[in-house]
């Protein structure tokens, strides 16, 4: 949704990348974000199955998507299996996937931890066996102030930590703060919108200004071949984006960072061109 806007550059980062074979998306819920909080203030923060939909159309792929159950886990051995069915789906997908898999998969967190909590909680071999690593964007390196991904649900961040899955830990947050470029661990970075942006294509163009702004237009598909986005397209381009899980995703690839002849790239581990140090 248009309030975390880098969820979705997140999700174009990931498709963007071949090295990966998306499986599904599990959207991230939690109740008190569902409405306005405090009224005029703050901005609901419905699931966006209206982006994972829409990339999927343009692009061609069938993206598999549910959500987490909306409360937080009430210990870190819950397994939520109290929850309404309707809450049920992401935990159930999770297992599934796992299930049919003819190897490990590898799983990103950039939310809580609520759904991977939760489903080794309900069977914990299955997820030793077929999870090859889990990449947590979430915490900070150090000191006592509670990272946000953390605060949504800190039983199912101690539970993950004590399951013993493969984890692979990139702090969003420095002792500091979530806004530290400079530290040798944390992975904040910023740039531009129209740094990311540049050259797009028009329907990418359509799908990152109609998330962006937040449009509650129901012709989802129509709006994409809409070729002019309006002063709200300019005005995004000067924004400047920040952004936590680029790092994760680019080394979760394996890709190597080089010297090319268009500046310095990650670049798959199989390309030919010779690396200037």
């Amino acid at each position: 949704p248009p309030q975390d806007p880098d969820d979705q550059i997140d999700l174009a980062t990931l498709l963007a990348l071949e090295e990966f074979d998306l499986k599904a998306i599990i959207l991230d819920t939690t109740q008190h974000f569902l409405k306005a909080s405090p009224a005029g203030f703050d901005i609901r923060r419905d699931p966006g199955f209206v982006p994972v939909s829409q990339i999927g159309y343009l692009l061609g792929k069938d993206i598999r998507v549910s959500t987490s159950p909306t409360l937080p886990l009430k210990s870190p051995i819950d397994s939520a299996s109290d929850r309404a069915k309707d809450e049920q789906a992401g935990i159930h997908m999770l297992l599934e996937i796992l299930e049919d898999s003819s190897e490990p998969v590898v799983i990103t967190v950039v939310g809580s931890a609520r759904v991977v909590t939760a489903a080794f909680n309900r069977n914990p071999d299955l997820m030793r066996a077929k999870i090859r690593a889990v990449i947590l964007n979430a915490g900070s390196t150090g000191g006592s102030k509670i990272e946000w991904n953390v605060g949504l649900d800190p039983h199912a961040f101690v539970g993950l930590f004590q399951s013993g899955l493969p984890i692979h830990w990139y702090p969003c947050g420095t002792e500091k703060s979530a806004f530290e470029q400079e530290h040798e661990r944390g992975t904040y970075w910023q740039t531009t919108n129209g740094a990311l942006f540049n050259n797009l294509p028009p329907k990418l163009q359509a799908w990152f200004a109609y998330g962006f702004t937040g449009s509650a237009r129901t012709d989802i598909l129509e709006v994409l071949n809409e070729q002019d986005h309006g002063t709200d397209w300019k005005k995004l381009l000067g924004e400047d984006r920040n952004l936590w899980s680029t790092a994760s995703l680019v080394a979760t690839a394996g890709r190597k960072l080089t010297q090319t002849s268009e500046g310095w790239r990650f670049v798959p581990h199989e390309t030919t061109e010779t690396p200037k140090v």
